[in-house]
């Protein structure tokens, strides 16, 4: 199963990738949408953590986001994930085989 499409990828119901990104700073705001850009840093929200945030590089500006998760086990399963794979465009990221985190 491709990262991406992972059932517990969700909070209320809802799925939560790719995250909806914000501009933070650096070139103009392109309003993104999608699985774009390069994964820059990952933060894990304060226990009992069920949020990931994610700073992304796309075309020189700064984007955050924000994977809702409501499995506490399972967020911190992907901030690991994701800590591992920081560099690595947006898009590598959700085609990544995580069958062994069914």
């Amino acid at each position: 199963m491709k990262f991406r499409d992972h059932p517990l990828l969700a909070f209320l119901g809802r799925h939560s990738w790719p995250p909806v990104w914000t501009w933070i700073g650096g070139d103009r705001d392109r309003y993104l949408r999608g699985e774009l850009g390069v994964l820059k840093e990952v933060r894990l929200s304060e226990p009992p953590a069920q949020k990931c945030f994610l700073v992304i590089e796309h075309e020189h500006a700064l984007y955050m986001g924000c994977v809702l998760i409501a499995d506490r086990i399972f967020c911190q399963a992907v901030f690991e994930l994701l800590t591992k794979h920081r560099g690595d465009g947006i898009e590598a990221i959700g085609d990544l085989n995580v069958d062994y985190l069914l």
